[in-house]
């Protein structure tokens, strides 16, 4: 639970066992960068 922010945040979801991960939090907050953000290599 909790919102995603951070490539890590995505990453932590994904290693848990998610197969979709919700970036609607972050993308109220930081707009449509955050994509781009968790993206990022």
């Amino acid at each position: 639970m909790g919102g995603v922010f951070t490539k890590e945040d995505y990453e932590n979801k994904i290693t848990l066992g998610a197969s979709l991960v919700q970036i609607y939090t972050g993308f109220i907050f930081e707009g449509p960068a955050i994509v781009k953000k968790i993206l990022s290599r």
